[in-house]
């Protein structure tokens, strides 16, 4: 998928802070101001917005019914004026700078800032075992632009040795090991950052 390449950089440039829970109780998930809930497929989406360029994407597992306390993400969402309107079977999400479109007939949630946009096209679960005890694999997928260049990720040095710092097409691995480490948050060129709020190994 194509995208509008912009020609300066944000002056406030996006993030989004995006993260899978296993469930953890069964009590209704709340209706607190600044959240918006959306159901992609078996999926329940929560959309956080924390600013008016920052928002914050949760995936509950099916089975989960609220938000356990994320130890990386310790800011509390502010008092963002937005609207939040059906549009064409998708629900449109708008604050003064950000337009999230969710989209459940297709899947997507499209992040835009004006004049670009980033669209996460499919994400997974998959219940696995890991040491005799049950969890989730997750799998997120996204669209990147003509010539986008990924940076960040943390130090990776050793077991996932690259050359250069843009790590588009490559395999990094999140996990810390010797010389390598593991810091969950990407930088695009142009101009938005990722922050994953999981705690496992990830590639």
């Amino acid at each position: 998928m194509g995208f509008a390449q912009a020609t300066q950089a944000p002056a406030n440039p996006p993030t989004v802070v995006t993260n899978f829970y296993r469930a953890v109780a069964s009590e209704p998930v709340e209706s607190l101001a600044g959240k918006v809930e959306v159901q992609l497929g078996p999926v329940k989406t929560i959309i956080t917005v924390y600013s008016s360029n920052i928002v914050r994407v949760t995936h509950l597992p099916p089975g989960a019914q609220r938000l356990p306390q994320s130890l990386v993400v310790v800011k509390e969402p502010g008092e963002v004026p937005f609207t939040v309107e059906e549009e064409g079977g998708c629900t449109v999400i708008k604050t003064d700078e950000l337009e999230i479109i969710v989209d459940p007939g297709a899947g997507t949630i499209e992040l835009g800032w004006g004049w670009d946009s980033l669209v996460e096209l499919d994400r997974s679960l998959e219940k696995v075992e890991v040491l005799s005890e049950e969890a989730l694999s997750l799998r997120q997928m996204f669209a990147l632009a003509d010539g986008e260049a990924v940076f960040g990720l943390g130090q990776h040095a050793g077991f996932s040795a690259h050359t250069g710092l843009n790590y588009r097409g490559k395999v990094v691995y999140l996990a810390q090991r010797n010389t390598d480490i593991a810091v969950p948050f990407m930088v695009s060129s142009r101009g938005y950052g990722l922050l994953w709020d999981a705690y496992s190994m990830g590639v």
